[in-house]
């Protein structure tokens, strides 16, 4: 571990937030859900020796932002990388790019990273991605409609809780927009 490893832990209405961060390369890995920060400090694999800090003050605001509701898109964070093989880049970074309220599907998302036939491949990488909610995995549905699978702590009803979360805010907001008195539309494939 070198002086710039940092770890910090910080408490949301969606549970608690860990994230491994490194000064000069970014975000390395995020936790979220953890009904306790014990339990979230031991998935975080913090060595003995490690202090456990305040998250930068851009990072926490757009965790408790986001937990509070909030449209966030979180490119503004940092990502490091290093580790990772060109296609999980690929499918992670395109991941990134779905909006919020929206979703995909794992076929979808296989497609437009040019790998039509990955669908399978493009879930293992949603299954591991390191970045959780900067890299919204959650919004990856399966072709039928299902929800697939979550690695959080609480699974797929965390999964289900974010999308049903994004899916009243952006209604609210495309309903202020457009001065409608038609409920907003659940969450659909992104285009």
């Amino acid at each position: 571990m070198t002086m710039e490893q940092n770890f910090g832990a910080i408490n949301t209405k969606i549970g608690w937030i860990g994230v491994q961060w490194h000064a000069k390369d970014g975000i390395q890995r995020i936790h979220i859900g953890y009904s306790s920060k014990a339990a979230l400090l031991v998935a975080l694999a913090v060595p003995e020796n490690a202090r456990i800090t305040s998250l930068p003050i851009e990072m926490e605001q757009a965790f408790q932002d986001y937990a509070h509701g909030k449209p966030v898109q979180f490119n503004a964070l940092k990502l490091d990388w290093r580790g990772l093989t060109d296609f999980q880049c690929k499918v992670l970074q395109r991941c990134r790019r779905i909006p919020y309220g929206r979703t995909m599907t794992y076929a979808e998302l296989a497609r437009e990273v040019g790998s039509p036939h990955a669908y399978r491949a493009v879930g293992s990488v949603m299954a591991r991605n390191p970045y959780p909610l900067v890299v919204p995995c959650h919004r990856v549905l399966a072709t039928n409609g299902g929800l697939g699978g979550f690695s959080a702590p609480q699974g797929v009803q965390l999964k289900a809780r974010l999308l049903e979360m994004e899916n009243q805010t952006h209604a609210k907001s495309s309903f202020m927009k457009s001065g409608s008195k038609r409920h907003g539309k659940p969450i659909t494939s992104a285009v």
